[in-house]
């Protein structure tokens, strides 16, 4: 049995440390060993997690995938929650989270012939609650956010959400340096659609001379 720890892009560079430390100190505590620490590419709802899946290559059947917080996968797209579910079950991997204590005993002993898929059946299944409560949790969210904007606009005092122009005026001084999409995603933390509106508002709007 291997344990391989999973970051998910979340957190801030500065975090990263403090993650990697809690841990590896909630491995040492059950006498675990890291073998593999893989920290995320992408952020967002509805990213698919390169890294996450690169690393599910490498498990074998019984492997732990120790995950910081669990909530981020329970939150991914349908597609992508299904695809690394299956990508989970057909690998005998068993998911373990410092913040969800029922996945806690899944990697106190070696996996027997018959404990095995006994646990890999109860991790999937509590995922599969956990993303079910999540996305419904995210779908009223959305449904009031919904009803609020049409009261606001019934009343007429909806305008939108405010334009960030800082982080767009650094977006397109990078762009127009030739940086890449993903180093400006990577630096100011955003998602590919705003880069790709700003990258169409330089095409409209000619540079300064």
């Amino acid at each position: 049995m291997a344990i391989h720890a999973y970051l998910q892009k979340n957190i801030g560079k500065n975090e990263v440390t403090d993650v990697q430390e809690m841990l590896a100190k909630f491995a040492g505590e059950r006498n675990w060993t890291i073998a593999t620490t893989s920290v995320e590419t992408e952020g967002g709802a509805t990213y698919n997690c390169p890294g996450l899946f690169h690393l599910l290559a490498i498990c074998k059947p019984g492997d732990i995938l120790l995950i910081a917080q669990v909530d981020r996968l329970t939150r991914l797209n349908v597609e992508t929650w299904d695809q690394l579910r299956s990508e989970i079950n057909a690998r005998g991997v068993l998911v373990v989270s410092p913040d969800l204590p029922t996945t806690w005993a899944f990697g106190s002993a070696e996996p027997t012939e018959l404990w095995g898929p006994v646990n890999q059946a109860i991790n999937s299944t509590l995922l599969d609650v956990l993303a079910t409560v999540a996305r419904k949790a995210q779908e009223n969210k959305r449904w009031l956010q919904r009803q609020g904007i049409a009261a606001t606009k019934a009343a007429g005092g909806y305008r939108g959400r405010p334009e960030n122009t800082r982080r767009n005026d650094e977006i397109i001084a990078m762009l127009r340096s030739g940086r890449t999409w993903e180093s400006v995603r990577n630096k100011v933390r955003c998602s590919n659609s705003t880069i790709a509106r700003m990258a169409k508002r330089i095409k409209t709007e000619p540079v300064d001379e």
